[in-house]
């Protein structure tokens, strides 16, 4: 009786170091932070027809890329869980969700009926990423993707240049 406790005892405490072992060994197998922080987004123009818009995910961001016949702009917004985040007057924070969200060639808005009247009347920005609601508080400008012209390709990644406001350029 004693050893089939004794060995019971054994193969726990074994299965159980075996499984506080494995957790560090898996967690490394998950790219690092530094890794994802490098991670590029390359948008093809010659793809996009002129005066069109594509949407891209991008390390927690839904990104707007906007060509026009002699132009390309690139404009971020928060997205999270399947939630945009509208921003603060200074895009410290993106706190306020926005279910549905439109992105056309007349601007971007916030659609999304649950919002207030007023939120939704403010959360809007024209085709160039400019807020359209200059009201107290005021809606800041959509921000810039940091991001490089390789060719005819689009390149964004966090490591070309801070993320700035559309007017702070």
């Amino acid at each position: 009786m004693n050893r089939k406790i004794l060995a019971l005892l054994l193969a726990i405490f074994i299965l159980t170091g075996l499984a506080f072992s494995a957790v560090p060994y898996l967690n490394s197998l998950k790219p690092a932070n530094l890794v994802k922080g490098k991670i590029k987004l390359r948008v093809d123009l010659r793809k996009m027809p002129v005066d069109s818009i594509k949407i891209f995910s991008w390390q927690g961001y839904k990104v707007f890329v906007v060509k026009h016949a002699s132009s390309q702009n690139v404009f971020l917004m928060p997205y999270q869980k399947g939630i945009y985040q509208l921003p603060d007057p200074d895009w410290a924070r993106a706190v306020v969700a926005c279910e549905k969200f439109r992105a056309d060639l007349n601007g971007f808005s916030c659609v999304d009926k649950k919002l207030s009247n007023s939120w939704r009347a403010r959360a809007q920005w024209g085709i160039d990423g400019k807020a359209r609601n200059k009201k107290t508080p005021a809606m800041p400008d959509m921000q810039t993707a940091p991001y490089k012209i390789f060719g005819s390709y689009i390149v964004i990644s966090s490591e070309y240049k801070k993320m700035v406001t559309a007017t702070s350029e």
